[in-house]
C-alpha cells in the first residue's frame, strides 16, 4: 500500500514506533512500521503552520516533502497543537480577555485552513488529537509551559473537542490519543508519555486500530515491534 506520510511537531515521533524523538527534517527518519513515513518539521504551532513568515517554515517543508516523494495524492497525517496549548492558549485567553474556546477556534481555523488546501489537491487528511499535557513539575527551559497540569488538560479537552468537530465537518479523519490517557480528574496517565512530554508506544495499537477502522485499511503490528514492545514493558515494570 502507499505509505501514510506523517508530518508535524515532535509528537509525530510516535509513528517511528519507538520511544524516541525523530530528528528534524531534512534528516531522515526510519519508522519500525513499513507503512509510515515520518517527517518532524520542528517546533511548529497549529496557529502558525501555514504562516509563510514563520521561523519553522512548515508550509515550505511540507510542500518540499510531497514534491520529493512525487506525491500528488495519498494519505497525510498531521500532528500540531501541543505547543499552542502548553505555552500560549491559557496565557492568550487571559491577555485577550476571551474564552479558551475562542482562542481554540482561532488556532484550529488557521491549522485546518492549511490542511484544507492539501485536501483540495486530492490528499486524504488525518488529524491527530493534541496529546495529554506534560506532568513534569520542575522548570524545563526546553519545554516551557503556562498553567497547571489540570488547567492544560482541561484546555486540551476543549481544543480536541473543537478540533474533532471542525475536522470531521471538512471530511478529515480525527484520531484520538487524548481521552484514554487522561483520568477523570484531568491528571495525565504517566506511562502515556515516555519522557513526560511525548506520547509513548503504548498508544500505537489504539492508533492502528483507529486508522484501520476510519480508512478501511488492514494495517498490522509487525511481530518484531510486538516483541520489542513486550521487552519494553518488562523493563519498565522492573524500573518502577
Amino acid at each position: 500500500m502507499q505509505k501514510i506520510i506523517c508530518l508535524g511537531d515532535s509528537h509525530i515521533s510516535l509513528f517511528l514506533g519507538k520511544d524516541a524523538l525523530a530528528p528534524i527534517y531534512p534528516e531522515h527518519n526510519d519508522s519500525l512500521f513499513p507503512y509510515f513515513e515520518v517527517y518532524r518539521l520542528g517546533p511548529i504551532t497549529a496557529y502558525n503552520i501555514g504562516n509563510l513568515e514563520s521561523k519553522t517554515q512548515a508550509k515550505f517543508k511540507i510542500d518540499e516533502i510531497l514534491e520529493q516523494n512525487f506525491l500528488t495524492n495519498g494519505i497525510l497525517l498531521f500532528s500540531a497543537g501541543e505547543i499552542d496549548i502548553r505555552v500560549h492558549l491559557l496565557k492568550q485567553s487571559i491577555l485577550q480577555g476571551v474564552s479558551v474556546d475562542s482562542i481554540c477556534d482561532s488556532i484550529i481555523d488557521n491549522y485546518l485552513e492549511l490542511l484544507n488546501g492539501y485536501s483540495k489537491k486530492g490528499y486524504k487528511i488525518i488529524v491527530l488529537s493534541a496529546p495529554p499535557t506534560s506532568f513534569i513539575t520542575y522548570d524545563d527551559p526546553e519545554y516551557p509551559r503556562y498553567g497547571s497540569e489540570l488547567e492544560r488538560n482541561k484546555a486540551t479537552f476543549i481544543y480536541n473537542r473543537i478540533l474533532k468537530d471542525k475536522a470531521q465537518k471538512r471530511g478529515f479523519v480525527y484520531i484520538d490519543i487524548y481521552s484514554y490517557n487522561v483520568r477523570p480528574d484531568f491528571t495525565t496517565v504517566k506511562d502515556s508519555l515516555w519522557d513526560g512530554v511525548h506520547p509513548s508506544t503504548k498508544n500505537i495499537p489504539a492508533v492502528i486500530k483507529a486508522l484501520n477502522l476510519e480508512l478501511n485499511l488492514d494495517l498490522d503490528l509487525p511481530i518484531s515491534w510486538l516483541f520489542r514492545e513486550f521487552v519494553r514493558k518488562i523493563k519498565n515494570k522492573y524500573l518502577i
